[in-house]
């Protein structure tokens, strides 16, 4: 039996570099934080079944959606790595990394970093819930994206929560407005939503 073509063998896994990555160093897909784990979140058909804010796979798969549906790949370039949520997603990711979506009072381990749960009392997950999930929020109800629905038992009322409500507001307007206004001003063919 011959040998697999060089085609067949899988590839080696690039080795994510923090300080690569700040420095601008860091130009492939395959070298950033996100390659480990970016094919492996929710799709937006299950996120509208059942979200969770407080899941970090969660915010990640929305974010990715609305990387992915509010502009073009002609505007953004490839991978749309030229996408401004890109800075947010990559907060999102630092917070997991870091043990900043843990609980203030527990103890960071290793086995918690590795989870996707998202402590209710950090202040770092509610500040960056309103530019994730708000700004998703925001986005659906200008209509640029499907509206998903909050679990029912995730022990939280969003729909309640004045930051909240007052952020979806402030990203609904900036989706309405300034960011029509950037696609608008995109010679046509590039800009798309």
């Amino acid at each position: 039996m011959a040998p697999p073509t060089k085609q067949c063998q899988p590839q080696p896994k690039k080795k994510f570099n923090l300080i690569a990555w700040q420095e601008g160093g860091v130009t492939d897909f395959a070298e950033t934080c996100f390659a480990e784990y970016w094919d492996k979140l929710p799709t937006i058909q299950q996120l509208c079944i059942s979200c969770d804010p407080y899941n970090w796979s969660h915010r990640m798969a929305l974010g990715k959606y609305i990387i992915q549906n509010t502009g073009s790949r002609e505007l953004w370039g490839p991978n749309f790595s030229g996408h401004w949520h890109w800075a947010y997603l990559a907060q999102l990711d630092w917070l997991k990394r870091s043990g900043r979506l843990a609980s203030p009072v527990a103890k960071v381990t290793k086995r918690m970093l590795e989870k996707d749960d998202i402590a209710m009392d950090s202040w770092f997950a509610y500040v960056n819930l309103n530019s994730t999930v708000a700004l998703y929020f925001g986005a659906a109800k200008a209509g640029l994206v499907p509206k998903v629905s909050v679990c029912k038992d995730c022990g939280l009322d969003l729909e309640v929560d004045p930051g909240f409500l007052g952020s979806v507001d402030i990203w609904h307007c900036f989706w309405i407005n300034s960011h029509k206004k950037f696609l608008d001003s995109i010679p046509t063919g590039k800009g798309s939503k």
